[in-house]
This record gives structure tokens, sequence and C-alpha cells, in this order.
């Protein structure tokens, strides 16, 4: 009994842990690769990838993520990646925020892709 009541409380850590999660990784790419990317949310900066491939913690949020790239010879391009809802998180009436509203159930896509143009 003592084995079995402790693996239910490491599944309760787990799935609590996983909710509290406020930040995420992301991976900037580039076509052509070894571009600089910029990343921005509500016109804020986020952080800057110096030459793609490259990843870049990001806070969780609702709002759009912009990545702008540039690189030699190339036009500046940027583009939205928008958050995606994870689904049915319960909501307790205790305070809080309804899940909507909680930057903590959405995430952006793990990899942003942008093609840059001659």
């Amino acid at each position: 009994m003592r084995r079995a009541s402790g693996w239910i409380v490491v599944a309760l850590c787990l799935s609590a842990c996983a909710d509290e999660a406020t930040e995420q990784v992301v991976t900037v790419r580039s076509d052509p690769p070894g571009a600089s990317c910029q990343v921005t949310r509500d016109n804020v900066a986020l952080g800057t990838v110096p030459a793609t491939p490259g990843s870049l913690s990001v806070a969780k949020g609702i709002a759009p993520l912009i990545v702008a790239c540039s690189a030699a010879g190339y036009q500046t391009i940027a583009g939205g990646f928008e958050a995606r809802f994870l689904g049915n998180q319960p909501f307790t009436a205790s305070g809080g925020q309804p899940p909507q509203l909680d930057a903590r159930n959405y995430a952006y896509p793990e990899e942003l892709m942008i093609t840059l143009r001659r």
C-alpha cells in the first residue's frame, strides 16, 4: 500500500508541475539558415536568436509571437505564431483566472520557421 501511495503522490506532483509551467523553449529556423531573428510579443522584445537555427526560452502568453529575421542579401521577413489553447484545464473558483485567460494554458509551436526572400 505504501508503494502505491508513493506513485499517487508522484503523479499528482507531475500534473501540478505541468500546470505551473510559465515558460517554454521555442526553436527558430530560417531558410536559408544563419539569419538573425528578433522575437517580440505585444511590441516587447523577448529575445534574439543570433543565427538560426537557435532556441529561446519565452514566457507563455496568449498574444502571438512575432519573429523578424534578416540576413545579408535578403529582405527582412516577419511572421506571427499564434499560441494554441491546451484544452480542458480545470478551473477553480478559489481565485485565479478562467482557463481561457491563463497564459499557462497556452503553448506556442515548438518550431518557428521563417523563409527569407532576396
